[in-house]
């Protein structure tokens, strides 16, 4: 989801539902294993005035970087000292050290370096700030999931209506696109397990088959799926092969890129 710096108070109370801190936790039971770290001021600070390299020696001599890792360092610790590290709102995708480490930081310090550097997370940091509400830090354990095995589902009124490939995703394995009505039915049912605890009627939902390789998709080993992020019904949220001007373009399918 983009969206501009500065927000309308009104439109962060109708996001405010799907951000995973506001999870119910049966519905992160879905999820990855979580945990949040929650920042003060110092800390937002630190944050929102972007990339500064100071070599390591800074990080444990400034106060904020120190409390930041210190706050980290335990969910680090409980993932094996690596994890997958995101404000509530988005992930820091456009840092070039998240594209680097592909999301798999080996410590607090580099997770750090990446949320400095990263703009979408400075944008969220100062939209946050428009409608006076702190960051909070998303920290998961780090799982490989291949690229093109990333799909977003569309629920109104808590009926799945579409699911889609995401468009910047690479193309599916022939074998996997072979099957599509295979998967599409396996994403159906794995959403009627968490539908009922949505936190709205409407949403638009990821999924993903982490350690999935493409190779098997059948019943008698279908691909672990798992609820990785929840969108709000908007036309703000990438709507991948349906279009949001088409409201009728929902029409339950699954579509591949």
């Amino acid at each position: 989801m983009t969206i501009a710096v500065g927000m309308p108070p009104a439109f962060y109370d109708y996001c405010k539902p799907t951000l995973p801190s506001e999870w119910s936790e049966d519905l992160l039971s879905h999820s990855f294993e979580t945990r949040f770290i929650y920042l003060d001021g110092a800390q937002v600070d630190l944050l929102r005035h972007g990339p500064l390299w100071r070599g390591p020696v800074w990080g444990y001599t400034d106060p904020a970087a120190s409390a930041l890792i210190d706050k980290l360092e335990p969910a680090f610790e409980a993932f094996g000292a690596e994890a997958f590290v995101r404000t509530q709102w988005r992930s820091p995708k456009d840092s070039s050290l998240f594209q680097r480490l592909k999301g798999r930081f080996p410590s607090p310090w580099m997770a750090m370096l990446a949320l400095r550097e990263s703009r979408r997370c400075q944008e969220d940091v100062a939209m946050l700030a428009s409608v006076r509400v702190l960051p909070i830090l998303v920290v998961r354990r780090w799982v490989p999931i291949e690229p093109w095995a990333e799909f977003r589902c569309f629920i109104r009124d808590r009926r799945l209506i579409g699911i889609t490939h995401l468009r910047n995703q690479p193309s599916l394995p022939p074998a996997v696109r072979a099957r599509a009505g295979v998967l599409h039915r396996l994403i159906a049912e794995y959403s009627r397990t968490w539908m009922d605890l949505l936190p709205r009627d409407s949403v638009v939902a990821d999924i993903v088959a982490p350690d999935w390789d493409g190779r098997v998709l059948d019943d008698a080993a279908p691909p672990r799926l798992v609820l990785a992020e929840l969108n709000p019904w908007h036309a703000m949220t990438d709507a991948g092969w349906f279009d949001w001007r088409r409201p009728d373009d929902f029409d339950g399918s699954l579509r591949c890129n």
